[in-house]
């Protein structure tokens, strides 16, 4: 059975990342049930080596997927995000959470983020979660409002950054931003979300709540829709 579950393993693998000596030593090995993240993780590893930066984040993400205290997996990704600025939304999301909800280490939380935004200032999801780490954890409205404006010009089609920037500004500056209503209504055009239409009847709500107007009314209709 081992050698049966190695082989079905090995066949979901891609070939790329069979190619050096390394990489097929660590695929001979058997493997138990149960034992696949461990794999993924020394592949990940093994091609962060090689500088194969995208295997290594592919095989990290695959780590963790199975097990998610793998912490192993998670320094890679954090090497290759530093090395190389190769990332994704859901990478960042699992290296945020593992700085600052794992470990809890705001140290090197903010050694990390100073980096990549040194190095990478272009990417839009180093923008994002460097404004949202300052927002959190810094208490830094002012710095964090500069890179989550940074991120949505980055990435103005991003339906998660979107709404979290939107949520930002109505929390941090009211109905006194002029696009938060334009941010709220695009993030759900691009992706039907609860929390999305929840946070749009929240504003509409509280901004138009004198007025009982037509927003509402529309405020009201999300809530329904949210809540039934």
């Amino acid at each position: 059975n081992d050698l049966a579950l190695s082989i079905s393993v090995l066949e979901k693998y891609r070939k790329d990342a069979l190619q050096s000596f390394k990489m097929k030593k660590i695929l001979r090995k058997p493997i138990k049930e149960g034992e696949e993240a461990i794999l993924y993780s020394d592949i990940g590893h093994s091609a962060l080596l090689e500088e194969n930066y995208e295997i290594a984040s592919e095989y990290a993400l695959k780590a963790i997927e199975l097990e998610p205290n793998l912490i192993r997996a998670y320094k890679t990704m954090t090497w290759v995000s530093t090395s190389r600025g190769h990332t994704s939304f859901k990478q960042e999301e699992l290296i945020f959470s593992y700085l600052l909800t794992r470990i809890k280490n705001g140290e090197a939380a903010n050694e990390y983020y100073t980096s990549v935004i040194e190095k990478f200032p272009r990417n839009g999801y180093f923008q994002y979660f460097t404004g949202i780490y300052s927002f959190m954890y810094l208490r830094d409205n002012e710095k964090a409002h500069i890179h989550l404006d940074n991120a949505v010009a980055l990435l103005p089609d991003h339906s998660r950054i979107l709404e979290s920037c939107a949520s930002f500004l109505f929390q941090t500056k009211g109905d006194t931003a002029c696009n938060i209503e334009s941010m709220y209504v695009k993030s759900l055009d691009l992706e039907d979300r609860d929390i999305t239409k929840a946070n749009l009847a929240a504003f509409y709500l509280a901004t138009y709540y004198k007025k009982r107007g037509e927003k509402f009314r529309k405020g009201l209709t999300l809530l329904d829709q949210v809540l039934y």
